[in-house]
């Protein structure tokens, strides 16, 4: 349902086009699936799988995790009303890949702007959103993750959120 199986296909068609790409799965090591995968594919080479951590040693690893990392990628193939990662890698100053169409995650993220929709459903259509992304410019992504900074700070202000909150539900109980 993380589409996670999706994207290592989508990646590795991506790299016959692009061999300088890279791909970082945190907590991949935890599955013998992806590990299988990833070596049936030939892409060990190319991709780092990490242990999972606990979440209050994640939150202290964030930094860590998203040092090297130009964009991150979402590709849910379920319907996400939320997606935290998704925030936090906007918050972090990276533009992140989400799934087309997909909910919450699509209203997070501003297609071309701070990041971008991406048929996670079908493996050539999104190898080759992956090959065209991995072309754009350092400074080009590095606005982006700007850009997705920013949007992250106005459009999730925590005290706007809850004020409009507070607001529904006294509007609601009148």
């Amino acid at each position: 349902e993380k589409g996670i199986f999706q994207l290592l296909e989508a990646f590795s068609l991506a790299l016959k086009k692009n061999n300088k790409i890279r791909l970082k799965v945190p907590g991949g090591l935890e599955s013998a699936q992806v590990v299988e995968i990833v070596k049936k594919l030939g892409i060990e080479d190319h991709v780092i799988l990490t242990k999972r951590v606990p979440y209050d040693q994640y939150l202290k690893s964030l930094r860590d995790i998203l040092y090297d990392v130009d964009f991150v990628v979402v590709p849910s193939l379920y319907i996400d009303t939320w997606g935290r990662v998704v925030i936090e890698s906007m918050l972090a100053g990276r533009p992140t890949i989400v799934t087309k169409g997909n909910g919450g995650l699509i209203e997070q993220v501003s297609d071309g702007v701070d990041g971008f929709h991406v048929n996670t459903y079908d493996i050539k259509e999104f190898s080759e959103a992956l090959y065209k992304i991995s072309l754009i410019s350092r400074e080009e992504v590095r606005k982006m993750g700007e850009i997705a900074r920013d949007n992250a700070f106005q459009k999730f202000d925590n005290e706007i959120i809850m004020n409009q909150l507070i607001d529904l539900y006294k509007e609601i109980s009148e």
